[in-house]
């Protein structure tokens, strides 16, 4: 019986393979654009920075009770981190005029930000989104706040949001006013986790003595704002949230007057809570006394929520994110030191009054957290208030 010599099998050469690779890769490319959801956050990138090229991957991050997260790779190597939401676009406008507002003084390590505004009618995203460079691609996990039951996703035109770029604050004149941040907490009794985005290279806080020269140095930078560079006004050009709390931020030139009224009473009435309203107007009384030894106050650009979650390295340097941004006193910006783990080199000060400064800043956000969650949080606000009740 004569032997059947074997099938031969060709062999590409090298180029050839090459040239197969890189019509694979091409098609790939080609399938994953043209599968991007319409009216989404991908077309959106390849509408408006034309440079990064097409959107050859997009991938889910989970999200938060009010967020969805994803990133977005593109053909020229860039990469970009983005939220939608279910909620209108004043959330996301308000944290993007934070972040470049931040991003302009070019001390901390912040994202910037390209865009803030609603996603189209139609779009199966939700109703609102942001997108921001991309600092990396770790995740790790985070409680926050559940979803709110009940909540379904709805339907809106594209408006022209705000687009961003460092040192600019472009602003919608027509938005409304009332934003909106994420609440990412670890004092919620019930939390859920989500994968959030943290950069690969997002290492541990790294030195505090080094983070507080940055953060000094954010502090003392010229403000982006012209109401509080040429003014010397405190607030902010947009209202915004601490955690899920409304923010309200209207410029006033005097600062104990702004705190008072915008911080303190602002979440004692949102509290309403007889016994916390007496204590506190006992304690908004003798605030004049403590400030008197700071002299002439100049406002400075504030974080806002600053505490361990919000803080890290990028590549070594300090960064920071996820702001509730307005500006003020600088010493206020340590009001979250309880749940950051702040140690004596991130704030060395000892000039008379800072005790009482101190404790009154932490109240604001102890104030806070028992408007979000209740519980022990108010016995802490009444230990506090009446410590400083008797001063």
């Amino acid at each position: 019986m004569a032997s059947v010599a074997p099938p031969r099998v060709a062999v590409p050469f090298p180029r050839a393979r090459a040239r197969a690779r890189s019509r694979r890769a091409s098609a790939a490319a080609s399938a994953s654009a043209s599968s991007h959801p319409p009216g989404g956050v991908a077309e959106w990138i390849e509408t408006n920075l034309p440079d990064a090229g097409a959107v050859t991957r997009s991938i889910s991050l989970g999200g938060s009770g009010w967020a969805e997260f994803s990133s977005h790779e593109c053909e020229s190597g860039a990469k970009y981190f983005a939220k939608t939401s279910r909620r209108d676009a004043e959330m996301f406008m308000g944290e993007g005029a934070g972040l470049s507002a931040l991003h302009a003084t070019a001390t901390l390590v912040i994202p910037r930000v390209y865009h803030a505004g609603s996603l189209p009618e139609g779009s199966r995203e939700g109703r609102s989104f942001i997108v921001m460079d991309h600092l990396g691609a770790f995740c790790t996990p985070v409680p926050v706040r559940p979803r709110p039951r009940g909540e379904r996703r709805s339907l809106r035109t594209f408006s022209p949001g705000v687009s961003l770029r460092p040192g600019s604050l472009a602003f919608n004149p027509d938005a409304p006013r009332r934003l909106s941040t994420p609440l990412m907490t670890p004092f919620n009794s019930t939390p859920t986790f989500a994968r959030t985005e943290r950069p690969s290279d997002f290492g541990a806080r790294g030195d505090q003595a080094e983070f507080g020269a940055s953060l000094a140095r954010m502090h003392l930078a010229e403000p982006a704002v012209a109401e509080a560079r040429d003014d010397g006004m405190f607030g902010f050009s947009v209202n915004n949230t601490i955690g899920d709390t409304p923010q309200p931020n209207a410029w006033g030139s005097d600062w104990v007057e702004f705190f008072r009224e915008k911080r303190i009473r602002h979440q004692l009435k949102l509290a309403r809570d007889s016994t916390l309203s007496e204590l506190g107007e006992a304690v908004v009384e003798n605030m004049p006394r403590w400030f008197a030894p700071c002299g002439e106050i100049r406002p400075s650009i504030l974080h806002g929520d600053l505490w361990s979650g919000n803080i890290g390295t990028v590549g070594g340097r300090p960064s920071a994110f996820d702001p509730a941004v307005y500006y003020g006193h600088s010493e206020a910006e340590f009001g979250m030191s309880w749940c950051a783990g702040f140690t004596q080199a991130m704030n060395p000060k000892t000039e008379e009054h800072f005790e009482e400064r101190r404790k009154l800043y932490q109240l604001y956000h102890y104030l806070n957290h028992y408007n979000l969650f209740g519980g022990g949080y108010k016995g802490t606000c009444v230990d506090i208030m009446k410590s400083l009740a008797d001063r």
